[in-house]
Parts: C-alpha cells; structure tokens; sequence
C-alpha cells in the first residue's frame, strides 16, 4: 500500500538531484566571456543541455529540455499545480496562434499538447478566452484584442480554476506576488486598463492609482517593494522585481511534503534558460562581459 505523501517524497529527493544540475554564479560568469554563438553552444555541451542543442538551434533546444522537464515531473504525479505555470506559455503560444506570428505553425503548448494546433479546433480554455473578449472590449473579433487583455483573461481563467485550488501555501503566495509586480510594471508603464485580478492587491485598485508620481502605502508595504524603494529610476524596477521571485523560488525548493520543491525547480529551469538567452542575446548585440551580467537574475541558485 501506497504512504500518504510518497509521491511528493519522491520529487522532492528527485528535485535534490536534478537541482545540483543548475548553472551556477561562475559558469554563467564563463557563459558571458563568449563572444560567438558557437562559442556558448560549446560550453553549454558541458551542461545537462548537451543532448538539446547545436549552433543555430539554441533557443529551440533550450526549450525542448524545459518541456522535457515539465513533462517529466507531470508523469510522476498527476498533480495539476505544474501546469498553473505553464499555462503562459500557452497562452503566448495561443496568441502567436491567433496573430499568425510563427512560421510553418512551429507552436508550441505545454498543458494541452501539441496535437490541437494541427487539427485547428481550440481547447475548450481558449473557447472560454474568445467569449471573454467582448466583455472587457469593443471587439468580438480575438484577432483585434490587444496581448495584454488576451492574457489578463486567461490568467484570471488559470486562477479561478486552478490557483485558487491549489495545495501548498508558498505556491499560491508567488502566484499572488507574480501578478501584483506584473500589474505593477503594468501601472509605471502606463498600460492601463488590463489588469489581472488575483493578486494581494485587486485590479481595481491598481486603476485609481499611478505609482510613478505616488506610491500609496498598501503597496509599498508588499514584501516585494524593499527591493525597489531604493531604486529612484522605476525603469530599473522590473530586474529588481524579477530576483524577489528568484528568492522565492529558492526557498521553495526546500519544501519535502508537497509539491512545491517540483515546481521550484521547474521554475527555476524556466529561469535559468531565460538568463541563457539574456547571454545569447548580449553576444548577438556585442555586450561586454560586465553588462551581459548585469541582466541577469541568478536570485533562484
């Protein structure tokens, strides 16, 4: 007979493994001397990605290992949490999807699979998304409806089904913290009215407020604002934002019962590839060593 708690037991002595695997502080210090393309490529054969990627193909690779590794973890447990974030890259793909925006309709979804792009009937989710639209816009037509009021939808579709039950505090926490700093750098940057409900601080909140000339009491008291308060120059907030997330997930990786450790450490997979491509990208451009890492978020080692 199966113990209670055995599945979560398991990921969480699978996730000590696997977490040994991260990059660390000195090898994306060595990732950002490169100055070629094939010169990261070929450091990165020394990683856990050497089996994902070659020269002209790095991006592809990266996130062939990220979608390894989420379906790795959902096999294991079918535990719905892993897709709650996850969903946004759907959701990015979805609207790539509507917009025609990739080639040869390269999509790619995590949570409903890949078959559906080719038979061209959406899910029921993104049905529930179109008939969302007209509630919140003039237009009817998804193909007129800005990213953000796409994603707003969806991320409150994710929330009210699935966040909302969700096992394991620290999780509902950095989904909470996640969509208050979005909504935050939705309000510096002026980009009204989207925005998502399902945070600390509710959405209609965020519309009477304008955070560049006054930052009202509730917010500056959120955890999440010691990291920027300092920070006079609000365009330098979001690099801030993003390492209180990093710390987040950090500890959460600690977690043993539940399924917290396996998100973490998916998360930190997502974030660990995202500062991969913040070194191709400064290679591409002919960013020195010191700027390359500047931009990135190693908060979640």
């Amino acid at each position: 007979m199966k113990r209670p708690g055995s599945d979560y037991l398991f990921l969480f002595g699978a996730v000590k493994v696997y977490e040994t695997r991260l990059l660390g502080r000195a090898e994306f210090s060595r990732l950002a001397e490169n100055r070629k393309e094939e010169e990261l490529v070929e450091d990165l054969y020394n990683t856990k990605y050497k089996a994902f990627i070659k020269a002209g193909r790095l991006v592809e690779g990266l996130n062939d290992y990220l979608y390894l590794a989420y379906s790795y973890f959902k096999k294991k447990v079918k535990c719905g949490v892993f897709d709650i974030f996850f969903f946004h890259e759907d959701i990015l793909s979805f609207i790539n999807y509507i917009r025609e925006t990739e080639k040869n309709g390269n999509y790619r979804s995590y949570v409903f699979g890949q078959k559906w792009w080719n038979e061209g009937e959406l899910p029921e989710f993104f049905r529930t998304v179109q008939k969302k639209i007209a509630e919140f816009a003039s237009t009817k037509d998804i193909k007129e409806a800005s990213d953000m009021l796409l994603e707003k939808i969806a991320m409150e579709l994710v929330y009210e089904r699935s966040v909302k039950r969700v096992k394991g505090n620290r999780i509902r926490d950095y989904w909470k913290y996640m969509i208050d700093i979005k909504n935050l750098l939705r309000n510096i940057n002026g980009q009204n009215p989207y925005y998502i409900k399902g945070g600390n601080i509710d959405g209609s909140y965020w519309k009477r407020c304008n955070v560049r000339e006054n930052v009202p009491d509730k917010i500056k008291v959120q955890p999440y604002m010691k990291y920027v308060l300092s920070e006079k120059d609000m365009d330098r907030w979001e690099q801030k934002l993003m390492k209180f997330l990093g710390r987040l997930v950090a500890d959460m990786r600690k977690t043993a019962f539940g399924p917290e450790a396996a998100v973490a450490y998916l998360l930190s997979v997502k974030e660990e590839i995202r500062n991969i491509n913040t070194v191709y990208t400064g290679i591409k451009m002919g960013m020195d060593k010191e700027t390359i890492e500047e931009g990135l978020n190693l908060a979640y080692i």
